[in-house]
């Protein structure tokens, strides 16, 4: 039995030399693609560095739809409301957290993205409103005892394909710092 393992080996490696030339030219012809396509990529990266230095990526966001809105409302004495949406389509945002600090007024927002805080007495508030998924936003408001106040307040989301487009935009070199002729080169002045 072992003589004719060895004489398979033997057939195989013969079949194996008989077409050892075509092997060969297509280790040859599979180097040289490989070759050229490392060359490439090297080419793609210079030029990515080059063009790094002249050009940069920046998201193309969907424009805003709606924006923020403050007026004084005599008819709301004491009393602060409002409306939140998203802001890339003026949709209502519900369950939007509203609160106003000092003195821990809270609210939530319904269906259609209103809330209502009643019985704010007068002062400077900080406004902070949060939804998950969306930056929050924070503001100070001046509340006076016979004006409420109304806000339409556009919230932005906060999520990564919110731009799902890239655009190159040129880069905008840096002037080069001309030393100061007041300063000495040691760093000390005068």
């Amino acid at each position: 039995m072992a003589v004719a393992r060895r004489a398979e080996h033997a057939c195989v490696t013969r079949h194996d030399l008989r077409g050892g030339a075509v092997a060969m030219a297509r280790s040859v012809r599979q180097r040289s693609m490989r070759l050229n396509a490392l060359a490439l990529a090297v080419a793609v990266a210079i030029a990515g560095r080059v063009d790094a230095q002249t050009h940069r990526l920046e998201p193309e966001c969907p424009p805003a739809r709606d924006s923020f809105r403050l007026s004084h409302d005599p008819l709301q004495q004491a009393a602060i409301a409002g409306e939140v949406t998203k802001r890339d389509t003026g949709r209502p945002l519900r369950n939007a957290f509203v609160l106003l600090t000092p003195g821990d007024h809270r609210a939530t927002t319904d269906s259609l993205g209103a809330f209502r805080i009643a019985d704010v007495p007068e002062g400077r508030y900080m406004v902070l409103i949060r939804h998950i998924g969306f930056e929050k936003y924070a503001d100070t408001l001046l509340l006076g005892t016979r004006l409420g106040a109304h806000l339409h307040v556009p919230l932005v989301p906060a999520y990564l394909d919110r731009c799902p487009t890239v655009r190159r935009v040129p880069v905008v070199p840096a002037l080069p710092r001309v030393p100061s002729p007041h300063r000495k080169p040691g760093g000390g002045t005068g």
